[in-house]
């Protein structure tokens, strides 16, 4: 899919930088606009990789499956539950978008006050406390955004061991809980058919 995408867009940004079909739209507006099912086929094959990925990661690691049967429960994984996959998918990849975006704007900003605080001269305070906000800003983004991705694992791993709402006991090592626990406890007298007939 990279392979067959990547020919395409460079084949369309060719054509743009050298015989521009629209000069006050930017070159990247263009290219996107020149080659929608490229980067459509980029980024379906970029998630279902991340996807699966995870998916397999975790079954290799939890259940020590082999790389063939994890890959193969990845798939059977994401046919019978894409909706959850696709949830699991998108929900921390917006979070981090609106951690990225506005720490990497914020530190725009602050390389931008550095260079005006450099360029005016004879202000080494000012310059030195810009720097200082620059580094800063830069730092808690990366925070935030190792965070973030520490989440982002976390989500595959809480779906890829079915620890949502209901503790298994299924691994191994782990000490086995009671049949109730983490369950809503039968309503019924012990013994009855929790589905009369």
């Amino acid at each position: 899919a990279l392979t067959v995408g990547a020919y395409r867009i460079v084949e369309v940004a060719y054509r743009e930088l050298t015989v521009p079909s629209d000069v006050a739209t930017p070159v990247v507006l263009r290219v996107a606009r020149g080659a929608p099912e490229a980067i459509a086929i980029v980024v379906a094959a970029w998630i279902l990789a991340e996807i699966l990925g995870a998916l397999a990661a975790r079954r290799i690691i939890m259940a020590g499956d082999g790389v063939s049967m994890a890959m193969g429960g990845a798939v059977r994984r994401l046919v019978r539950h894409p909706v959850r996959c696709l949830a699991a998918f998108v929900a921390p990849l917006v979070l981090l978008i609106a951690v990225v975006v506005p720490s990497a704007a914020a530190s725009s900003v602050a390389w931008a006050a550095v260079r005006a605080a450099i360029q005016t001269g004879p202000a080494p305070v000012v310059a030195l406390a810009m720097v200082v906000v620059l580094v800063v800003l830069w730092a808690g983004g990366l925070v935030l955004v190792g965070m973030v991705a520490a989440w982002r694992a976390a989500v595959w791993t809480a779906d890829a061991a079915g620890t949502f709402g209901v503790a298994t006991g299924s691994r191994p090592g782990e000490w086995p809980p009671a049949v109730e626990s983490a369950n809503v406890g039968d309503p019924g007298p012990p013994g009855a058919d929790p589905e009369p007939r």
